[in-house]
C-alpha cells in the first residue's frame, strides 16, 4: 500500500492540500517456462495458444501457477526427403500433448531425431522395409514374389537392384546415410533367356580360344625342346 501527498499549484506556488486516497498495487508472481528444442521456427501450442521458437530453437513464456498443456509437432518436414521425429520430452517418453504443473521457473528439453526416406519400387511382387528410417541406421528390405506371377513360362525374372545389378538377393540391407530410392529390376523370360544364351555362347567361345592358345603355346614349347618333330 502506498500513501501520497495531494499537491496543487496556486499562483505558481505549490500548496499541500492533504493526503491522497490509499493506493493498492499487487504484483503478479508468474513463473516462466523455457522450452528448448534445438529446432528454429518450431510452432508449439501452450494451452491452445501458438508460440514459435527463435533462431536458436528455444522460447520462454510466463504462465500462471497450475497445470498447463504443451502440444508439440510429432514431425517436422525438412527438404529433400528428410524430416525430424519427436523423440523425447525431458529424457522421458515422447507423450504428446504434455501436461505440466508449474509452480516455479521450469526448463523443458525436447529432443527430435533426424530421419531419411527410403523409397522402394517394384513392378512385380511386393517390397517391405521402405519408409522413414533414422539417419545412419540400417534398413532391411525384403522382396516377396507373387505365387501366381512366379509360375509358368511367362513368369518375370528378377535380375537385381537398381544400385547393384548383380545382386539377385530378395533380402538386403541399406545404410541410410541419406535419402535413397531402390528399384527392383525385372526381365521377361524370353529376353532373360536370350541374354543367358549369349552369355553362355560368349563363355564357350572364350573357353575354346583359351584352349587353342594354350595348345599352341605348349606345341611351341615342345618343339623348342625337341620333343615334337
Amino acid at each position: 500500500r502506498f500513501v501520497g501527498l495531494e499537491i496543487i499549484c496556486d499562483k505558481g506556488q505549490p500548496q499541500i492540500m492533504g493526503l491522497s486516497p490509499t493506493i493498492r498495487i499487487e504484483f503478479a508472481d508468474k513463473p516462466s517456462i523455457r522450452i528448448e528444442t534445438g529446432v528454429r521456427a518450431l510452432q508449439i501450442e501452450i494451452d491452445g495458444q501458438a508460440s514459435t521458437t527463435g533462431c536458436e530453437g528455444w522460447l520462454t513464456v510466463s504462465l500462471e501457477k497450475g497445470h498447463h498443456t504443451l502440444t508439440l509437432p510429432e514431425t517436422v518436414t525438412l527438404s529433400g526427403g528428410k524430416r525430424l521425429l519427436l523423440a523425447s520430452v525431458e529424457d522421458g517418453p515422447s507423450k504428446n500433448p504434455v501436461i505440466i504443473y508449474v509452480d516455479r521457473d521450469l526448463k523443458i528439453k525436447v529432443r527430435y531425431r533426424e530421419q531419411c526416406l527410403l523409397t522402394v519400387n517394384s513392378e512385380h511382387g511386393s517390397i517391405q522395409g521402405g519408409g522413414w528410417h533414422d539417419v545412419n541406421s540400417t534398413a532391411t528390405i525384403i522382396l516377396s514374389l507373387d505365387t501366381e506371377d512366379a509360375r509358368g513360362k511367362e513368369a518375370p525374372v528378377f535380375t537385381g537392384w537398381s544400385d547393384s545389378h548383380g545382386d539377385r538377393s530378395l533380402s538386403r540391407q541399406v545404410f541410410m546415410d541419406a535419402p535413397k530410392t531402390l528399384t527392383a529390376e525385372w526381365a521377361s523370360p524370353r529376353s532373360y533367356e536370350v541374354s543367358v544364351r549369349q552369355w553362355v555362347a560368349a563363355s564357350a567361345v572364350f573357353s575354346i580360344v583359351t584352349i587353342a592358345v594354350y595348345v599352341s603355346i605348349m606345341y611351341r614349347v615342345g618343339r623348342s625342346r625337341g620333343h615334337i618333330p
